[in-house]
């Protein structure tokens, strides 16, 4: 189990590694921080499985395994039609590393499912709160929209380095107000 989670830890890193390597040859960015959460998360993840594999204690070390798992796997099936699959493949090991354990482990269950859970939770909030911008070009005029990831449409304007979002034109009773923040 322990060359599993290695294996898969490892394997996390270098599709971490990957999908920076992509992202900076794109070069366009779209002013949030959802790059860094998703490439910070997929790290800690990694990071996680390796510790696993390290700890002597089944308990954490399926706490961590499981933890990595989901949330390489949630990833995987989110990114499928970009780093997707190359997250999905990452996951394997830790998969099987984490089964084998809770066969060996039968009292486990509650700790993987807590753990799942709280790589779902992360994850979710994450992506919601990364989904708005965060800075606009100190000069000049930008506008534009974009959906939240759990509470929809959102409108935005950058007016010489002031930032307002918005509640979107086709959701006017979302019950939000402006956000505003100047500079970056």
């Amino acid at each position: 189990m322990r060359r599993l989670a290695t294996l898969g830890g490892a394997f996390i890193l270098v599709a971490d590694g990957v999908y920076l390597f992509a992202i900076s040859q794109q070069g366009a960015t779209d002013n949030t921080l959802r790059v860094p959460f998703v490439a910070v998360f997929l790290a800690v993840c990694g990071l996680l499985a390796l510790l696993g594999a390290d700890t002597s204690q089944p308990r954490l070390q399926l706490a961590l395994m499981s933890f990595s798992a989901t949330g390489t796997l949630i990833f995987g099936v989110l990114g499928i039609f970009s780093i997707g699959l190359l997250l999905i493949l990452a996951a394997i090991p830790l998969v099987i590393a984490v089964v084998r354990q809770r066969a060996a482990r039968p009292p486990g269950l509650a700790i993987v499912l807590a753990a799942a859970c709280a790589a779902l939770a992360v994850t979710v909030v994450g992506l919601q709160e990364t989904s708005y911008p965060v800075s606009c070009p100190s000069r000049g005029e930008m506008y534009g929209s974009g959906t939240g990831f759990l509470t929809g449409g959102y409108t935005y304007s950058c007016v010489n380095g002031k930032l307002t979002i918005g509640p979107s034109p086709a959701n006017p009773n979302s019950g939000s107000s402006p956000i505003e923040s100047s500079g970056p």
